[in-house]
Formats: structure tokens, sequence, C-alpha cells
């Protein structure tokens, strides 16, 4: 498969050393705005054409893998699947549901692919949660806290925290429990600039879901704990191993990332 990759910051050097390592797959392109940072985006990855032109690395391409800046995920998704390209774009896709909704209904038309990277769910330490969860090892779960933390780097682009990384736990909910229903959202400080976030002591994002659960159809709550109703649950630290168990799943993210 030719691959071309659209953008060449962290998240582009992920996808690339991860599709090198893939049998059959070879990125042929690689594109930007600064022609001398494709460039050396190329040179890093052995790809041997570099542009700063998304037209130009879609002539050299049966898929794209878009990890340019937030705010031209959808015009460049748009432009793949008029190309008839089979296309991967990473979170977010769009800025709401008319724009997801015309990606979808662009890619039937054309008769391509088009999905989003929501890459926590094969990470391995949430595959093994999904799969204690629907084998009912945790017992009937009422309510679930996440809590996500990163550390914040400043960009030259802007972003919103909330579409963005919220993304990671409403997908993970919708792999563990089926479907979700969005009951409220905030962002404290609310910005949208991740330059400006980055400068902040504790940027705060929360989303409250209500999910169902594959045991009984029981409704629950993403929120502030977890709350088990079977008689002597097994801990969680013991269904994925004690603490050797906890720590190789550590070095599962390092690993997966």
């Amino acid at each position: 498969m030719k691959l071309a990759i659209i953008g060449y910051g962290a998240v582009a050097s992920i996808h690339a050393r991860k599709a090198l390592a893939q049998p059959g797959v070879q990125i042929t392109a690689v594109s930007g705005p600064r022609r001398d940072k494709a460039a050396n985006f190329a040179s890093t990855y052995g790809i041997a054409n570099y542009t700063d032109r998304l037209s130009e690395a879609l002539r050299h391409a049966e898929a794209v893998i878009i990890c340019s800046p937030s705010s031209v995920h959808f015009e460049q998704a748009s432009e793949c699947l008029k190309a008839g390209i089979h296309t991967l774009v990473e979170l977010p896709p769009c800025g709401g549901l008319k724009e997801a909704e015309w990606l979808a209904t662009l890619a039937a038309k054309r008769d391509v692919l088009i999905r989003c990277a929501h890459t926590s769910r094969f990470l391995s330490p949430f595959i093994r949660l999904r799969e204690c969860l629907r084998a009912g090892d945790l017992g009937e779960v009422e309510q679930v806290s996440y809590v996500r933390h990163h550390v914040l780097r400043e960009r030259s682009w802007t972003d919103s925290a909330l579409l963005h990384h919220a993304a990671h736990p409403l997908d993970l909910f919708i792999d563990w429990f089926g479907s979700v229903k969005p009951l409220a959202c905030v962002v404290s400080p609310d910005v949208v600039s991740a330059r400006n976030v980055a400068r902040q002591e504790n940027p705060e994002g929360c989303a409250l879901l209500e999910f169902r659960t594959h045991i009984d159809e029981t409704a629950g709550l993403l929120d502030d704990a977890v709350n088990r109703r079977e008689p002597e649950p097994r801990a969680l630290a013991d269904i994925l191993g004690g603490v050797e168990g906890i720590e190789n799943l550590v070095d599962d993210f390092g690993r997966d990332a």
C-alpha cells in the first residue's frame, strides 16, 4: 500500500514509525505548509517525495494519514476523499456533526474509507479493561471516573482541548459500553488556544456521560467513582495481574504510543 502522510509533527512521526513497521506499507510522500520541514521529515523516514501541496502528495498515494493542525482536518479530509483516497484523519476530524456526516457521505460516494484515529481503544491497557468489562470480571459497573493527564507543550496553532482530548474517553466508553448519552461538558480555563492552555498550571476539561452496561443494560454515569454491586468483587489490580501486571501495562503505554 502506498501511503502519504500529511503533516510532519510529533503525531506524524508516530504514524510514520508504525507504518514503516508494517509489511507491505510504503510511505511514498509527505506534505506540509513548510517545504523545508517536509524535506527533513522525508529524510528521517526515507520518503521519496515531499511537497507543500496536498494535491501533489495524493498523486503518489493509495491511502493517507492526516496529522496536520486540527483547523485544517476537515478541509484536507474532504480533498483526499474527493481524490478517491482512503483517509485516516487524526482527532478531531472536523468541527461538528454536519461536517462528520458530509465526510461519511463523500466517502460512500467515492467508495473509499474514512476513519478517525481513535487510538486509545487499541492500547493494550484499554483492551485489557474492555475484555474484563465484557467478561463481567468487574461486576455491575455503575460509575466510572476517567482522568487523563498530559504533559502539555506549546504549539504554533490553536486547538480545542475539549473537542480534541475529550474524544478519547468518549470513544473508549462507546467501545466499553456500546453507547453513551452526553449530559454536560465544561473546560476550565475557557480557552481554545493550545499555546494558552500550555501556560496554565491546572487546565481541566470534564464531560458527564450516561452509558449502558453490557451486563444488565442498567444506566450508569461517567462521574467521580467506580461502584460495583457484586458480592466480594475482585479488585481491578488483581484482574490486571497485581503490581507486576500494572507495571507491564504502564510499559505498554510507552510501546504503543
